[in-house]
């Protein structure tokens, strides 16, 4: 198979670059009090924080409604998100990235409210990234593909999407980033049921990685 050219490369942020999805998982769990199967992480993440807040309200009703939610949620998870590091592995990636000279977005689902709060502390970091599109920008969240083409116009230039390459850790966000045109990697810890899932979602064509650590920037060509 011919390697992919690259010219601009564009990152989920929730378990991507922040390792925040065990905090989201762990708080999600304690409001809800239930302990969520892989199968109903999947169907969540990735997804506008709105569209989940939704799901949960229906799921478990002593939410309420949406509001409820969130109201239960956030009282615990704003004060945990203040301290998420970064996904082990990922500032290899990016550094490398930069010294290439391969611009970079950030194409996430999350709002800009919590963008700003998990990121603080890595302020010198995100200055990397040529662009930002967060859930805030956008109205519908993954798998619709509008926050990578979105970041794809803040990248500028005469990019064309095929020469894209997403960074993901959710089925939903490699399937965003398919229905882009673009190319993706997705982390993916947990290869038990890979196969399977890869199938459901039509991904058999999507390049996985247990860690960062992994990722080996010969399986493309990068160009400027």
């Amino acid at each position: 198979m011919a390697k992919k050219i690259i010219k601009a490369c564009i990152f989920d942020l929730d378990g991507t670059v922040m390792d925040s999805m065990p905090i989201y998982w762990s708080t999600m769990e304690e409001v809800a009090k239930d302990k969520f199967t892989p199968e109903f992480k999947a169907t969540l993440n990735g997804r506008l924080d709105t569209e989940v807040a939704e799901i949960m309200a229906q799921k478990y009703k002593h939410f309420g409604n949406a509001q409820g939610y969130f109201a239960a949620r956030d009282a615990i998870l704003n004060e945990r998100l203040k301290n998420c590091p970064l996904v082990k592995g990922i500032k290899r990636i990016v550094n490398k990235l930069h010294d290439m000279g391969i611009p970079m977005a950030i194409g996430t689902s999350t709002p800009e409210d919590a963008f700003e709060l998990k990121t603080a502390k890595h302020a010198e970091f995100f200055k990397n990234f040529k662009a930002k599109v967060t859930g805030s920008d956008v109205k519908e969240g993954k798998p619709n593909p509008a926050v990578f083409l979105r970041a794809l116009q803040g990248i500028g230039g005469d990019i064309k999407p095929e020469n894209v390459l997403i960074f993901e850790d959710a089925y939903l966000g490699c399937v965003a980033a398919k229905r882009a045109g673009m190319n993706a990697v997705m982390l993916h810890a947990d290869n038990s049921n890979i196969q399977e899932s890869f199938k459901q979602y039509e991904l058999t064509d999507t390049r996985t990685v247990e860690s960062w650590d992994e990722f080996n920037f010969d399986d493309y060509v990068f160009e400027k």
